[in-house]
């Protein structure tokens, strides 16, 4: 068949007709072909074609050129030609003229000038683009196909031959392959009138099977085919037949090939599956193919042994088989039956107590272990046997989410939360005991936070008062803060009263406050140094606090002891005269201290310079000596007396 700009998309052949040799058509359409193109036409039309074909599109032909006439509205919906009418139709000629000489004179050495395969392996012209599909061509004498078995075995060896020529009885040339059922090709020998292949029957799936022999020079080809029967084998059964198992309220899932396999090859399926005397319903089965699964649906805590009947099959052979399935029993985790409500107390009210019985239970009945997953501040948590005894502390109040871990034992645990809310109330204030002393040093200053003596359980804010009075200390309050500070060289025990109050309650509380005496320091310092002849008289003051208890005197002139025989006179501010024998001519010093037994510290050291000259006119000086001395002394004293007046006179007004 052939075809000049087909006009026409559909054909009356179907895929599966076998035309008759020779077979391989030709068409032709132009590549400015509007009238018939070739996508909308000539495409379709091959679209189920059962044999050979060839497309050529021919650049810048139309439709109308493969006509001997046209008429104006032809021209008018037709493409432009650039090949001419006489171009177009010499270009068809010269391939439809070996064409016809292929399929009606038998000349097969124009298949090649026809089918543009001047060199056999691939279609070219360099005036069209060519679409194909030659591989179903039938363009040998091909006859008398034949096989050496009809009927084989697993394994077992055949030959498929026929009878191959040209068309005009001439010996052909080729190569010869077999075609099986699932595609495979199987290389074949060719002896110039015989085409033959050996095939085993491994190769092929029992049952009937179409194959086909062939033979190509590339695409110059011809096919016959013949139905051979392989003999299935019998399904080799496993033994002993495995036994299935699964755990309680689970699935498996199992395959043909545990319990059989097939030495053909063949898929083998369930074909069907019965649990015997399972009047409860509690394994259900579910059948896909080669899988077969089973799941425990029912009566979760039993376990036991049933027995299966099941079918397997292949295409050609089914087997009934029974095997047995067991469920084995396994330790399930504890499951929460009900969520705990609020447990509700109120601030320092009842326990709590929980009976996780209630709530949580194990699919084995074994006894549950409870455990706090953590320690909560405040809370105290026991637990016996199922049963947890939630305990808040003195004052404490408020909302928590406990998490508990609860399981068997011997399974993952399970977190269950018990809320609380524990109704907070009106906590009285207090003092930490109805007397608070305190101690501190004379002359300190001292500062006591309120707050450390009060058990205030609510964070109420606080109001303290103090009342009384002390001579020896003062006081200054502000807000929880007592600032106390002692007066100048007083010592003893001071009592107040302290009073709190959060604005509904109030405590008191007596506060005692101990001086503890410490010893003041004495001052030392040097008056006056006299020479008179050959005594030197030292007049030097000591002041202390404390009196003239416990002091040890030091007095010294060029680093000599000199305070043998020293008078003093007073309490708090002493006079003191120290005389030693009058040094050589020159400068002195004189250094005088005093040790606090009381305090175990030196004083401060007081030193002084004095001279001591030579006498040019000692009559002179005796005189001036005298007379100096006489009134020295005297007033000397007079103004010590003077200060220890004025010293007791301030006294008396602190």
């Amino acid at each position: 068949m052939f075809g000049l700009g087909l006009d026409g998309s559909s054909t009356q052949h179907s895929g599966d007709v076998i035309l008759s040799r020779p077979s391989s058509a030709l068409f032709l359409t132009g590549t400015t072909d509007d009238i018939a193109p070739a996508n909308e036409n000539v495409m379709s039309y091959l679209g189920n074609w059962p044999g050979a074909w060839q497309i050529m599109h021919p650049l810048g032909a139309n439709h109308i050129g493969y006509q001997e006439s046209d008429t104006f509205f032809e021209r008018l919906a037709d493409g432009d030609s650039n090949m001419g009418r006489d171009g177009q139709q010499s270009h068809a000629l010269e391939h439809i003229l070996p064409y016809l000489n292929l399929s009606l004179r038998g000349d097969d050495s124009a298949y090649q000038a026809a089918f543009n395969r001047e060199d056999k392996s691939v279609s070219s012209d360099s005036d069209s683009y060519i679409d194909e599909d030659l591989s179903r061509s039938r363009l040998y004498k091909m006859e008398n196909i034949t096989s050496s078995l009809f009927s084989v075995m697993l394994n077992e060896s055949f030959t498929i031959s026929a009878d191959v020529t040209m068309r005009d009885g001439s010996p052909a040339s080729g190569n010869v392959s077999c075609i099986l059922p699932n595609g495979d090709s199987i290389g074949g020998l060719f002896d110039g009138s015989i085409a033959s292949c050996d095939i085993n029957g491994s190769s092929i799936l029992p049952g009937p099977s179409l194959i086909e022999i062939r033979i190509q020079d590339h695409s110059f080809s011809d096919w016959l085919d013949i139905f051979i029967n392989r003999i299935g084998m019998p399904m080799e059964i496993t033994a002993p037949l495995p036994e299935i198992t699964l755990d309680q309220h689970s699935s498996v899932t199992v395959l043909t090939d545990i319990f059989a396999t097939d030495p053909d090859g063949e898929d083998i399926i369930f074909l069907g599956a019965n649990i015997l005397n399972d009047n409860n319903s509690r394994l259900s089965l579910e059948l896909s193919g080669s899988e077969l699964t089973i799941a425990h649906i029912a009566d979760q805590e039993w376990d036991g042994t049933v027995q299966m009947d099941f079918t397997l099959a292949t295409p050609d052979e089914t087997v009934n088989l029974t095997t047995n399935v067991t469920v084995i029993p396994v330790n399930d985790p504890v499951v929460q039956i009900e969520s705990i409500p609020q447990q509700q107390s109120i601030e320092d009210g009842s326990s709590i107590v929980v009976d996780f019985s209630d709530y949580v239970s194990d699919p084995e009945g074994e006894m549950l272990v409870i455990s706090a997953a953590r320690e909560y501040p405040g809370i105290r948590i026991n637990t016996s046997l199922e049963t947890v005894l939630i305990d808040p502390q003195t004052h404490w109040n408020g909302a928590e989410l406990i998490e508990f871990h609860v399981s068997d034992g011997v399974t993952e645990h399970l977190q269950i939360f018990v809320p609380i809310n524990i109704e907070a109330v009106d906590d009285p204030i207090e003092f930490t005991t109805d007397t608070i002393s305190i101690e501190m040093d004379e002359d300190g200053v001292l500062t006591v936070n309120l707050d450390n003596y009060t058990v205030n359980v609510d964070d109420d804010i606080l109001v303290y008062t103090i009342s009384g009075q002390s001579e020896i200390i003062g006081y200054s309050l502000s807000g929880n803060e007592l600032i106390l500070a002692g007066n100048p060289d007083l010592f003893g025990v001071a009592s107040y009263t302290i009073n709190v109050s959060d604005g509904l309650n109030s405590s008191s509380s007596n506060l005692n406050v101990k001086i503890n005496s410490v010893p003041d320091l004495p001052t030392v310092g040097i008056s006056t140094i006299d020479v008179d002849g050959n005594t030197v008289s030292v007049l030097w003051t000591i002041s202390d606090r404390d009196g003239n208890i416990g002091l040890v005197y030091s007095v010294n002139m060029n680093n000599q002891s000199i305070e043998l025989g020293t008078e003093c006179t007073g309490t708090i501010l002493l006079t003191c005269l120290t005389t030693a024998v009058t040094p050589s001519v020159g400068v002195h010093t004189v250094d005088a201290k005093v040790w606090d037994s009381a305090a175990q510290v030196w004083s401060n050291n007081a030193s002084q310079e004095f001279e001591v000259v030579t006498n040019s006119n000692s009559q002179d000086d005796a005189e001036s000596e005298v007379e100096i001395g006489e009134w020295v002394l005297p007033i000397g004293l007079g103004l010590v007396v003077l200060l220890l007046i004025g010293y007791m006179l301030l006294s008396r007004k602190d």
